[in-house]
């Protein structure tokens, strides 16, 4: 259980010591309580940060594994940030983001569940068992923004939906909570695909107050 600080895991590169590779985060809770119900806040969850020269490579964040995933929820900033130009290959499975243990109770992160800023590569789940995440709340579900940020898929997650699928996980109008957008895509990112043709690909988006999906600014 990682809360009640200001980052409940914070991660860079330092090139003086050959950066950061083969990193697993997997089966805590970071912004909750032990039972995963209630909220006890970081500012930020997760920030992975390859500014300034910091290199990060082969990160895993949850996994396909029972139990791998975490739950990043609650904070008050945001669930994820990917940052930066020198970070690539990072897999993001299995996790519930910005949802109570369960699935089906909104414990919104602050700003976005999930951003990758300026970072390449960044796989947020996958069509295999287990891959998908569970994405809710936040401003934004997903942000993905940087003429760097090149090449980034987003396959098989549940985004704004409880963890069956079935419906959104709470209507719009009845909390503040809930996100504007689902996918936003904006300021230069590159390449980006959204589900697929394989099985299990496709992700099912819901229930957002503006757009499921929103590309401007010279996302493509």
């Amino acid at each position: 259980v990682i809360s009640g600080s200001f980052y409940g895991i914070y991660v860079n590169g330092s090139p003086t010591y050959g950066g950061t590779q083969g990193l697993h985060i997997q089966g805590n809770k970071i912004g909750t309580d032990h039972s995963g119900q209630e909220i006890i806040a970081n500012f930020q969850g997760i920030e992975l940060d390859g500014q300034a020269g910091f290199l990060m490579h082969d990160i895993l964040i949850g996994g396909t594994e029972p139990d791998a995933g975490n739950l990043i929820s609650g904070n008050q900033n945001g669930g994820i940030i990917v940052r930066g130009p020198n970070v690539t290959d990072v897999r993001i499975q299995g996790n519930k983001i910005g949802t109570d243990l369960d699935g089906y109770k909104l414990l919104a992160n602050g700003q976005a569940g999930l951003r990758i800023d300026n970072a390449s590569g960044v796989r947020v789940g996958g069509a295999g068992d287990g891959a998908g995440n569970q994405i809710v709340g936040g401003y934004n579900s997903g942000w993905i923004s940087g003429p760097a940020a090149v090449g980034n898929v987003i396959q098989g997650n549940l985004i704004g939906v409880n963890h069956d699928g079935s419906a959104a996980i709470t209507p719009a109008w009845l909390t503040s909570g809930l996100s504007e957008r689902g996918i936003l895509i904006h300021d230069g990112a590159s390449h980006t695909t959204i589900g697929g043709l394989d099985a299990g690909a496709e992700n099912v988006i819901a229930g957002y107050f503006g757009a499921a999906i929103d590309i401007y600014g010279g996302g493509d």
